[in-house]
C-alpha cells in the first residue's frame, strides 16, 4: 500500500498532466480544420473520459487540493471538446468578401464579413473579424471597417508596440460592440483595452504586454511579462507562463461598461504548478505599479504610440 501511495504522489502528477497536454494539443490541432473531423472530436471525447476516469480512481489516494486543481482541468478540457464539437456540426455555406481598402494608407488593415452577409448568419454560426500584423498603431473602434455592428468572435495577432482600445466612448446599448470570444496571439510591447467579453479570451505567446479585459472565462498560455486587469467571474487560468501580475478592471472602464458580479481576478489556477504552495508564476500588481492613467484618447504617429507605451509597459 505503501509503494501504490507513492506512486500516485510522485508519479500520478507526471502521467496524469502528460496526458492532459497531449490532449490539450490534439484539440488545437482539430481546431485548425476548418470543420473539425466529428470522428476525431469522438475520440478526444473518448480519451477525455479515460483521463477523468482514471482522476477518479485516484482521488482517494490524492490530496484535496490536487483534487480540484484535476478536475478544474479535466472541466477546462470538456469546454473546449464541447466547442470543438460545436464547430464540427454542418454548416450553411456562405461567401466571406474581402473588405474594401480603407483611404487613409495608415489606417491598419482588417478583414471582416461584410455587413449584407450577416443577415445570411444563423445566430450561433460565428462570425470572426481578424486584426493582425501591425506595429506602431493606436488601433480603436473607428478601425473596424464595420464599427457599430456587433460580432461574435474577434482574432488579434502580430501586434508589435501598439496600443488597441476597442471599448466604446458611448452607454447607448446600440452603438457598442459586443463579442462573445476573443483568440489572442503573438503579440509584443503591446495594450490591449477590451470591454466585457460575453464569453472567453484565449491568449497565447504574449511577451511584454498590458490587458484589460472583461470576461467569463480567462486562459492564458506561453506568456510572460504581462500585467493583467481583470473582472471575471470564474477562476483565471494560466500554463507555462511567467512574470503575471493581476489587478482589477480599471474604474475608468467599468465607468463605460459596467461589470457584473464580484470579480475573481486574483484566484488564478497555475496549470503549471499544481501544488499546494503559491504559484512563482504569477502575483498581483502592486499598488505602487498599477496603472492610472490609461490611452483612452487616439493617439498618432509612431512616437506618440512609443512615448505612451514606455509610461504603461514596465
Amino acid at each position: 500500500m505503501a509503494d501504490s501511495d507513492q506512486w500516485y504522489t510522485h508519479e500520478f502528477p507526471r502521467v496524469f498532466q502528460a496526458s492532459r497536454s497531449g490532449l490539450e494539443g490534439r484539440i488545437a490541432s482539430a481546431k485548425t480544420a476548418a470543420q473539425p473531423n466529428p470522428n476525431i472530436v469522438n475520440e478526444l471525447a473518448q480519451e477525455l473520459a479515460k483521463l477523468n476516469k482514471s482522476l477518479a480512481d485516484a482521488n482517494n489516494k490524492l490530496p484535496t487540493y490536487d483534487q480540484r486543481q484535476y478536475g478544474l482541468q479535466i472541466k477546462a478540457l470538456e469546454a473546449m471538446i464541447e466547442e470543438l464539437r460545436e464547430a464540427s456540426k454542418p454548416k450553411t455555406k456562405f461567401a466571406f468578401r474581402r473588405a474594401a481598402p480603407l483611404e487613409n494608407s495608415q489606417r491598419p488593415s482588417v478583414v471582416a464579413t461584410p455587413v449584407k452577409d450577416i443577415a445570411t448568419l444563423s445566430s450561433n454560426k460565428p462570425q470572426h473579424t481578424l486584426l493582425s500584423s501591425l506595429s506602431h498603431r493606436y488601433i480603436s473602434l473607428t478601425d473596424l471597417p464595420t464599427s457599430g455592428q456587433q460580432f461574435s468572435e474577434l482574432a488579434i495577432s502580430g501586434l508589435d508596440h501598439c496600443i488597441v482600445n476597442l471599448t466604446s466612448s458611448t452607454r447607448q446599448n446600440d452603438d457598442i460592440i459586443r463579442f462573445s470570444a476573443v483568440h489572442v496571439e503573438n503579440l509584443t510591447h503591446t495594450v490591449l483595452i477590451l470591454p466585457m467579453i460575453n464569453g472567453s479570451i484565449l491568449l497565447h505567446n504574449l511577451t511584454s504586454c498590458v490587458i484589460a479585459v472583461g470576461c467569463h472565462q480567462f486562459r492564458m498560455h506561453d506568456s510572460r511579462q504581462v500585467q493583467v486587469y481583470l473582472s471575471i467571474t470564474s477562476h483565471p487560468v494560466i500554463e507555462h507562463c511567467s512574470e503575471i501580475g493581476f489587478a482589477a478592471y480599471p474604474d475608468i472602464l467599468k465607468q463605460l461598461q459596467p461589470m457584473n458580479g464580484d470579480s475573481k481576478h486574483l484566484a488564478v489556477h497555475d496549470f503549471s504548478h499544481i501544488r499546494s504552495s503559491p504559484s512563482p508564476h504569477w502575483s498581483a500588481l502592486s499598488n505602487d505599479s498599477v496603472i492610472e492613467s490609461w490611452p483612452m484618447e487616439e493617439i498618432h504617429g509612431k512616437e506618440g504610440v512609443e512615448e505612451a507605451l514606455s509610461a504603461l509597459i514596465l
